[in-house]
C-alpha cells in the first residue's frame, strides 16, 4: 500500500512504522543495558499513591475546565 504526494513519488506506508519500531527496540535495548532485568521489579503502585492520583486526576481537569492545560497536567495524570 502506498500514498501519493503532490509529486509522482510514491511513498511507502510501512517506512514510517518500521522506523518507529526499530526506535522502541534501540529504547528497550538501552534499558535492558542500563537496568538488566526490569521484570522483577515492584510496579511502584499500590493503595498508598491513591490519592495523589484523584489530586492529580483533578488537577487536570480543573486546568482543562480554565484553559490552562498543559503537557505537565497530562503527563502527570496519566504517571499518577
Amino acid at each position: 500500500m502506498s500514498t501519493r504526494r503532490n509529486s509522482d513519488q510514491s511513498i511507502d506506508a510501512h517506512t514510517g512504522l518500521a522506523r518507529v519500531l526499530a526506535d522502541v527496540t534501540a529504547e528497550r535495548e538501552a534499558q535492558h543495558a542500563a537496568h538488566c532485568v526490569q521484570h522483577r521489579l515492584a510496579d511502584g503502585t499500590g493503595a498508598e499513591w491513591r490519592d495523589f492520583a484523584e489530586h492529580m486526576r483533578t488537577e487536570c481537569e480543573r486546568a482543562a475546565a480554565e484553559g490552562r492545560m498543559t503537557w505537565r497536567h497530562i503527563l502527570l495524570e496519566e504517571v499518577a
